[in-house]
């Protein structure tokens, strides 16, 4: 008696080993990165300051932070002068706001 085809059993075939092959990137897909890099580089070390001591030895002055001017002036000089206050005690150096009147 045949057997039905589903049953039938075919040649199984030796399995090859495969290489991994790492593709080849084109410079094009590498640039962004290393420019990327490089410049993350040049900007960390421009802040380095050289000198301890922070801000005062560096003679560099107050941090100054500043807002955008969307809401009445006296309120966001308020709450401002507050987060300037907050971060000079945390940061432990002086933090002056500077109140702007347009967005130039």
């Amino acid at each position: 008696m045949p057997t039905p085809s589903h049953r039938r059993h075919r040649p199984v075939r030796p399995v090859r080993a495969v290489h991994s092959v790492r593709p080849v990137r084109s410079v094009r897909s590498v640039l962004p990165a290393l420019l990327t890099g490089a410049a993350v580089v040049l900007a960390t070390a421009a802040c380095g300051g050289g000198t301890e001591g922070g801000a005062e030895a560096a003679g560099t002055g107050p941090l100054r932070i500043s807002a955008i001017p969307d809401v009445d002036p006296s309120d966001l000089a308020e709450r401002e002068e507050a987060m300037a206050s907050y971060l000079s005690e945390e940061l432990g150096v002086e933090v002056e706001y500077v109140p702007v009147s347009d967005y130039a």
